[in-house]
């Protein structure tokens, strides 16, 4: 197998990384929190906060891989590396708290970040010269927490049908090919299979429904293992078709220049790692879109090494960017329509609310020009234990009442399925599954796109009139009231109906900052048992 080990200042590329690599280093330049803090650990188990230790943990991973990638590039930095791989060796558990739950053996639960920490070190080890003591050191913490617990139990990950199988098996997997080569066929199958047990959790569409950043966590660390088999041994797990649909995904959740679709926990704004989208281009050619470089970004907020050090070893310069293409797709699976026009570009889904990472947002939508969201997702809030417990959707992100769709009697949406479909620029879906209103009938969306705007009619049928019906949208840009109608940068929206009423609300994003969401609700209370609803999103010129 070989693992690229000559890299230097002259031979990788110069689109920016090497700035960026130099900037990553000085961020961690004088970070001597080595001592990670169990207090701030038992915090979580205390009070569901993740933060105060996650913000320690990940910047001591930022001071591994900045050090790590500049020994690799520039030579020198020898004991400054050697001194946090020791750090990291001391560690009582390389899991997060939030992952560990009772175990009274916390080092040996095999979570997301025990994995990527086996992997990280066991590369590290390879590529960068460091001394035989420490590499033995590492040999042994890795048999220890991860070799030795995978061989004598079985994971809950290694069935799962999202990202937790390709990270957790990807990185045991290259573990073993790395440092321990000799014992890799023995779990090779059984590897084999978690990874066609990620596959799975796609549709034949090859959308992604956690999000487009867990696209690029999960399949990311599927390439870097399927790369590494491939190299191994000749096992191809890249080609089939299915793979080639995943590969697309990116191209097609995002909007307008790095404005994503952010259905479920994912950001609004994502760049694009410039190794893994060179791997692809290169191994399915037209059918992946390269983007503008200048979105790309290498590194994660977690700072992971496996990705950040394939930007260097993977990433192509003579590959030029593609123009995106414009147009409407309805993805089956996921029951997403995406319409991608000059103007501006929309998104919608049907799909169900108990979907990886669900929010309850049958009917949701998002309104996008080149400024970003302006009917927006808000996507992921802030992750603590609340947020993945039995009070999910009492968080404004996850429930029904942090998106655009309607609120019945003043109820937001619950359990329930979508039935949707799309055609000739009308896309429409029945949301009454959702709502637990018994006199409810029925409710239905449709949403029609013209190249100025969007129309959006809900039609709603009771068993008695006199029901109370909100429509919703957000936006994370105040809107300004007139005539009527709200209005959000150059987008105005008027109902047929009622007048605007904006709400400011003050939520936690994924980040733990606080940010002002604005709700535009029309509201009406029709006597008829039936009634048609239509809203009326279109552009102009004004500022």
């Amino acid at each position: 197998m070989r693992i690229c080990t000559n890299m230097n200042s002259d031979a990788v590329n110069r689109l920016g990384q090497l700035d960026d690599l130099r900037a990553l280093y000085e961020c961690f330049e004088n970070f001597e929190g080595y001592g990670l803090n169990r207090e701030k650990f038992d915090e979580f188990s205390r009070n569901g906060n993740r933060l105060n230790y996650e913000n320690e943990y990940f910047a001591r991973r930022g001071c591994l891989t900045s050090r790590a990638m500049m020994r690799l590039i520039y030579g020198g930095h020898k004991n400054e590396l050697e001194k946090i791989i020791n750090a990291v060796c001391d560690e009582f558990t390389w899991a997060l708290p939030a992952h560990v739950g009772d175990s009274k053996t916390p080092e040996t639960v095999i979570d997301l970040f025990n994995a990527e920490t086996a992997q990280t070190l066991s590369e590290i080890c390879a590529v960068c010269d460091v001394s035989g003591t420490l590499k033995e050191r590492v040999k042994s913490e890795i048999t220890r927490r991860v070799i030795e617990p995978y061989e004598s139990e079985v994971f809950p990950w290694e069935t799962a049908e999202h990202n937790w199988a390709a990270v957790c098996g990807g990185c045991v997997g290259m573990a073993y090919m790395t440092m321990f080569p000799e014992r890799f066929p023995a779990v090779k199958d059984r590897l084999i299979k978690t990874m066609y047990c990620f596959l799975s959790g796609y549709g034949d569409d090859g959308i992604c429904l956690e999000g487009a950043d867990y696209w690029s966590y999960g399949f990311g660390y599927f390439l870097c293992f399927a790369a590494m088999l491939e190299e191994f041994d000749g096992t191809n797990l890249l080609g089939n078709e299915k793979v080639k649909k995943i590969a697309q995904c990116r191209q097609h959740m995002f909007l307008r220049k790095n404005t994503a679709v952010s259905f479920s926990d994912c950001s609004r704004d994502i760049g694009f790692n410039f190794g893994m989208i060179s791997f692809l281009k290169k191994r399915f050619g037209d059918e992946i879109e390269f983007p503008d470089i200048k979105y790309r970004r290498d590194y994660d907020d977690c700072y992971r090494w496996a990705l950040y050090y394939r930007s260097f070893l993977w990433g192509d310069t003579g590959i030029t960017r593609d123009e995106p293409k414009l147009g409407a797709r309805y993805f089956t699976s996921a029951e997403w329509y995406i319409d991608k026009r000059e103007r501006f570009s929309f998104a919608a889904k049907g799909g169900n609310n108990s979907e990886p990472h669900n929010h309850n947002d049958i009917g949701a939508f998002i309104i996008a020009d080149d400024g970003g969201q302006l009917i927006a997702d808000l996507g992921a809030g802030e992750y603590t234990a609340d947020y993945f417990g039995d009070k999910r959707y009492e968080y404004f992100h996850t429930s029904s009442l942090g998106h655009s769709v309607p609120i019945i009697d003043d109820r937001a949406q619950g359990s329930g399925k979508a039935v949707s479909h799309a055609e000739d620029g009308v896309f429409s879906v029945c949301v009454s599954d959702a709502y637990d209103v018994p006199e409810l009938k029925s409710a239905e969306r449709v949403f029609k796109i013209f190249d100025s705007g969007v129309t959006l009619t809900d039609s709603f049928s009771f068993e008695n009139g006199g029901h109370k019906i909100t429509e919703r949208l957000v936006s994370l840009i105040k809107p300004k009231t007139e005539n009527r109608a709200a209005r959000i940068h150059n987008l105005t929206v008027r109902s047929d109906f009622a007048e605007p009423v904006v709400t400011a609300h003050s939520v936690n994003n994924h980040q733990g900052m606080r940010e002002t969401v604005y709700t535009v609700d029309f509201t009406i209370t029709p006597a008829e048992a039936a009634c048609d609803l239509t809203v009326t999103c279109f552009f102009d010129d004004k500022n």
